[in-house]
């Protein structure tokens, strides 16, 4: 456990600077290194300091907590983005909810690295009462008995010196598997950063009570082998959970240096995954939907809008955009991305869906000068600005963005 953690808030495109007392130089040097190695991804490094991404999460550098909330409008309050992010990642299935007998967590003193990490305890102690998984393994030994069939290459070598034994591969029930292999190492990875005495107990206990596993390294390779459970699957998120851990952890190598974790996600993905997901659970009869289907438009150069939708030869194109427009006006960068969109995908409607911050309500329309070629014939095309209110009346996810979408699109 931690000895004196530190914590601080931010939000996403903030500029934190060295102050001596929380963030300080030694926060700075390792989150520089870590930056290199992320591809520069989360945060650019400032005179004395980083600037956010469009990353939310939370970055623990040694005993600081940096905690990264989105934020789109005048809510200032840490505790009610905090809870967007929570229900935009239960909505997104990136964490279990508490249907799924997971409990409902308070986040206490604030962070989130503990509520993930409490997560991620009770889905395995999950795991364990309902019974961990068993696989049949191919084991070769020398035995007193004949059992399975016999290695006669070996059996062959080894008779003179163990004639009483005889050299065997069978089949045996084992909890020797990667899923457990990886969701220890990321228990054991977790262990330090626990902030009560109560969880680093449940942690120890959990790796003391697990099967032994082989200690093999844990490449990207082997993570991209696991099984891919449907999230309904009580290994669903143990494995999601863990195999953020494992690939965002940067362990101390040497004396005086921090360990870092950082547990973040793209606000732009979450923001469509969610978009995405309202628009499949309500989607109009005779429409296909597509995500992040892509089309080769110069030599190997392709083009991906997040959302295809077909309905007949109709092809409607959907692109998301986390970010705040100052006027509803779009930029030329984004106009030029749905005029491509437009002319790949032949299709004459398309939507560039924004959170709604300043409440510009009714949606913005423009026709593109140069019309779309379809069958050799020349047809107009459209771009609309789509704002979603994103937070409901009563301060939760709001529900009603696919009937929004779907009535700009004349598909209801």
């Amino acid at each position: 456990m931690l000895s004196n953690p530190a914590y601080l808030q931010v939000f996403e495109h903030q500029v934190l600077r060295i102050d001596k007392l929380l963030f300080r130089q030694e926060h700075l040097n390792i989150l520089s290194q870590y930056q290199e190695q992320a591809g520069q991804r989360y945060f650019s490094l400032v005179h004395q300091g980083v600037k956010f991404k469009q990353y939310v999460g939370v970055l623990q550098v040694g005993n600081l907590t940096i905690e990264i909330l989105p934020k789109t409008d005048q809510y200032d309050s840490p505790q009610y983005w905090q809870q967007f992010l929570l229900d935009l990642l239960h909505q997104c299935q990136v964490l279990p909810t508490a249907t799924q007998t997971i409990a409902p967590l308070q986040l206490e003193n604030g962070s989130l690295l503990h509520w993930y990490i409490d997560i991620l305890v009770q889905s395995v102690e999950q795991l364990f009462r309902q019974g961990l998984q068993k696989n049949y393994q191919q084991v070769a030994q020398n035995s007193p008995t004949w059992k399975g069939r016999i290695n006669f290459a070996k059996q062959i070598k080894q008779q003179a010196q163990l004639s009483t034994k005889v050299a065997t591969i069978s089949q045996q029930y084992s909890y020797q598997s990667t899923s457990h292999q990886v969701i220890l190492a990321a228990l054991k990875i977790i262990a330090p950063w626990a902030n009560k005495a109560s969880l680093q107990h449940r942690i120890q206990y959990l790796i003391q009570q697990f099967p032994k596993q082989s200690k093999g390294y844990i490449s990207e390779t082997l993570l991209e082998q696991l099984p891919d459970y449907s999230p309904t699957h009580p290994y669903y998120f143990p494995l999601q959970l863990s195999k953020m851990i494992i690939r965002q952890h940067r362990p101390s190598l040497r004396a005086g240096q921090f360990a870092l974790l950082a547990l973040v996600f793209d606000m732009n993905q979450l923001f469509e995954q969610w978009i995405g997901q309202q628009l499949t659970q309500h989607l109009p009869a005779g429409c296909q939907i597509h995500f992040q289907h892509s089309r080769t438009f110069w030599q190997q150069k392709k083009l991906r809008p997040d959302i295809w939708i077909q309905k007949g030869k109709q092809n409607y194109i959907l692109d998301t955009k986390w970010k705040v427009l100052q006027k509803p006006q779009p930029s030329d960068e984004d106009l030029r991305q749905i005029y491509a969109y437009n002319h790949n995908f032949e299709a004459t409607k398309s939507l560039l869906i924004y959170p709604d911050v300043f409440g510009w309500g009714k949606q913005q329309a423009g026709t593109f000068s140069a019309p779309l070629w379809v069958a050799g014939q020349a047809q107009p095309h459209q771009c609309e600005l789509v704002f979603i209110p994103i937070i409901d009346p009563k301060g939760q996810l709001s529900t009603q963005i696919a009937n929004t979408i779907w009535q700009a699109l004349a598909l209801e």
